[in-house]
């Protein structure tokens, strides 16, 4: 059942379906379990998301590499961007902006996408930032 799928994409928006529609297919060609693509997908589109509209200062043309390994133990997914460093392991930055009630505006997606899934790691080496997610199928064996 192990299935690889390495995808390139522009710095836009507009690109993040095509990548959500090609992990749909590998999903559905591995079998995985409903619950688990959802979860998945929630979390690559809040991901591009933040790396599309904040690690690259205006306009520039930037590629974002998206990298899929699906076994039967696993999902994961390594994204990696050549934009600004921002380790989203670490808490949110203060949001700048509250709702009418005072409540902060931002931030939130990043503490969806912990929940979601099982483990997640970050790093910046040689001016890109490589974000791994990974939602475990099995309970992940004790060490």
């Amino acid at each position: 059942m192990h299935q690889t799928l390495e995808l390139r994409i522009a710095n836009k928006l507009e690109e993040i379906p095509a990548i959500s529609a090609r992990f749909e297919e590998l999903a559905e060609a591995t079998r995985l379990p409903q619950k688990v693509v959802t979860h998945v997908l929630i979390a690559l589109d809040e991901i591009l998301s933040n790396v599309i509209k904040f690690a690259s200062e205006g306009d520039d043309a930037h590629e974002v590499a998206v990298a899929f390994d699906i076994s039967a133990e696993r999902v994961e997914i390594e994204i990696a961007d050549d934009g600004r460093p921002f380790d989203p392991l670490r808490d949110p930055p203060e949001a700048r902006e509250k709702t009418p009630r005072g409540l902060p505006i931002g931030g939130r997606g990043l503490v969806l996408v912990r929940k979601l899934m099982s483990e997640m790691r970050y790093e910046h080496s040689g001016g890109c930032n490589r974000l791994t997610l990974v939602k475990h199928l099995t309970p992940p064996a004790s060490a």
